[in-house]
């Protein structure tokens, strides 16, 4: 009678791994959009959102980051201006008319 001869398993095929502690997988394009979309519309998630990813070490999310900063303030800015420039475009328009001399 043979004895049977025992072999060490096969290595499990090669998977995907996670990534190890501080380092982050890529953010997807449509997050980046909701993301920025959420930092125009609403600027207070803008600066939240901005201000977690701009403290993180990896260079692609200090950029989203800053994006997402730059677009609220933008966003808080716009507004402002459009207040200041559209009554002066409009008042000078009116000055423009034959009936206004």
């Amino acid at each position: 009678m043979a004895t049977p001869s025992y072999q060490a398993p096969p290595p499990p095929p090669p998977s995907y791994q996670a990534p190890g502690p501080g380092v982050s997988e890529p953010m997807s394009g449509g997050m980046k959009i909701l993301l920025y979309l959420l930092s125009f519309f609403i600027p207070v998630v803008g600066f939240i959102v901005g201000f977690i990813y701009y403290t993180k070490p990896n260079p692609e999310e200090r950029r989203i980051g800053k994006n997402c900063i730059i677009l609220a303030v933008i966003a808080i800015i716009w507004p402002c201006l459009l207040c200041f420039i559209v009554p002066l475009l409009w008042g000078a328009s009116l000055l423009a008319l034959p009936w206004a001399y």
